[in-house]
């Protein structure tokens, strides 16, 4: 077996090459009418200061990602909750997978996910698991409850406004718990002051609960929650006898698409009511001019269709059309 050269060596012009490559380590260059011998890199040298480049960069992101982890999720288990570590067991991850593959129009058109059932269903993880996905993206998230926000705003020398402001600022905001927090006057105040602030600049926002949504939506509750889980809820009534579709929604899209669906067609859409209190608008519409769009199940070749197609940046999700 022949020998590899690994020594430099000297070509018959005098210019060094590298005992590896073969390539030049040096080149004469003419100068003022003078000629230089100047220094070059060889394919290794290339080769090594890429790599070192590559994992200085790796190094970088994971710092970024640490400090992005760090400020976002304020609970150590929170790191833990991946889509990897996801045993399988609940279908409905794909509901959050899905979120995340489709992202970008999520937090274009505003659109959050309130997650419901009782204790043990996995609501906080599918949140967590969003949440991770995004960070490692390199999306700012901020994951918390108001239990910690409330103790926060309480300390001393607490800026309210500012503490606030930094949840509004946070491209999503995912609430774990709403309803285990006290319920004073000053607790349920903030709460509705974080959740509107977030409402009225159409920034998505993600809450897990104990909650049922009958619960949500009892009249017997007083008005402070009434104020803070209205944001959340869009109510279609239709009757098989009625000529219209009755609709009341807290939905910032939809109020302002049927709005001007009213303005334009006022013989088919109309406005029956508006809660300047918690910001609910009600509309009657015919029901040949609302509908609905039914996808069936995904089974195991839509679910491969429909990553692809999120990865190619086309929505797979639907949407009901005015």
């Amino acid at each position: 077996m022949e020998n590899k050269v690994t020594a430099d060596y000297l070509d018959k012009e005098g210019c060094l090459h590298c005992g590896i490559c073969g390539k030049r380590k040096q080149m004469k260059v003419s100068l003022m009418g003078f000629e230089h011998v100047v220094s070059c890199l060889c394919e290794c040298e290339v080769k090594a200061r890429q790599e070192l480049d590559e994992k200085m960069q790796r190094e970088e992101a994971q710092r970024l990602l640490y400090q992005r982890k760090s400020v976002g999720l304020r609970e150590r288990r929170f790191w833990e909750w991946k889509f990897e570590n996801d045993n399988g067991s609940n279908q409905k991850t794909l509901i959050a997978r899905q979120y995340v593959e489709n992202w970008t129009d999520m937090k274009r058109k505003n659109v959050g996910l309130l997650l419901m059932g009782p204790v043990g269903t996995g609501k906080s993880f599918f949140a967590g698991c969003i949440a991770n996905a995004l960070l490692e993206q390199g999306e700012r998230v901020m994951m918390t409850n108001f239990s910690r926000i409330l103790n926060e705003m309480t300390s001393y020398q607490a800026d309210k406004n500012q503490i606030i402001q930094n949840l509004v600022d946070y491209p999503l905001l995912i609430i774990d718990d709403l309803g285990i927090e006290r319920n004073s006057e000053f607790a349920l105040e903030q709460v509705y002051n974080v959740i509107d602030s977030r409402y009225c600049k159409m920034l998505p926002l993600i809450v897990t609960t104990n909650l049922g949504l009958n619960e949500m939506k009892s009249t017997d509750l007083d008005t402070a929650h009434q104020r803070i889980y209205s944001r959340k809820t869009t109510d279609i009534w239709f009757d098989e006898k009625d000529p219209l579709i009755h609709i009341r929604t807290h939905n910032t899209n939809l109020k302002k698409r049927l709005a001007a669906y009213a303005e334009q067609y006022p013989d088919e859409c109309y406005q029956t009511d508006t809660d300047h209190e918690t910001g609910c608008m009600e509309f009657d519409i015919a029901k040949g001019r609302f509908s609905f769009r039914l996808t069936a199940p995904y089974n195991e070749q839509r679910r491969r269709a429909a990553s692809e197609a999120a990865k190619a940046n086309a929505s797979n999700l639907t949407r009901s059309v005015v």
